[in-house]
């Protein structure tokens, strides 16, 4: 039985055309179209005239969004200003990645506890020390007594 293939007739690629226009995604043009979003790549890699048809009508949608977002903004409404310049200049109005410090921080496990420096809770200090941090002697032991962790030298 033969698979029955889909055609772009001329009135399908108007419609096609005309929903590019309004900015509807590819995957919306495919699913209009009743073909999978292969398929619609698949026409577009064949046809040079459909390719640079939904490219130009891709721009027209994304010129006629922007006129609409730059005119409110000019207006004064001061989201749509940020809004325009995060996206049309990105590099200078963009949110910015906030740059973080990473610290490295030596682990280390002590009858059963995981040991992180400076940041110990006391129940799993009381397990590991035997007491409190709050003792009379609120520092661990020796970093030279043999724990079984790395010596310092």
């Amino acid at each position: 039985m033969k698979s029955k293939r889909s055609r772009l007739t001329r009135d399908r690629r108007e419609d096609l055309i005309r929903l590019a226009e309004m900015g509807m995604s590819r995957d919306v043009l495919a699913a209009f179209l009743g073909v999978s979003r292969s398929t619609l790549g698949r026409w577009e890699e064949k046809d040079e005239r459909l390719r640079a048809d939904l490219a130009r009508a891709t721009a027209e949608a994304e010129r006629s969004v922007a006129v609409v977002v730059k005119r409110v903004a000019e207006n004064g409404n001061i989201d749509a200003a940020k809004f325009y310049l995060a996206r049309r200049f990105p590099e200078s109005w963009g949110r910015q990645r906030e740059e973080r410090e990473v610290h490295r921080v030596d682990v280390t496990t002590q009858g059963g506890a995981l040991v992180v420096p400076g940041v110990m809770d006391e129940k799993a200090w009381k397990r590991i020390y035997g007491r409190g941090p709050d003792s009379t002697r609120e520092q661990p032991p020796d970093e030279g007594a043999d724990d079984g962790g790395p010596a310092d030298n």
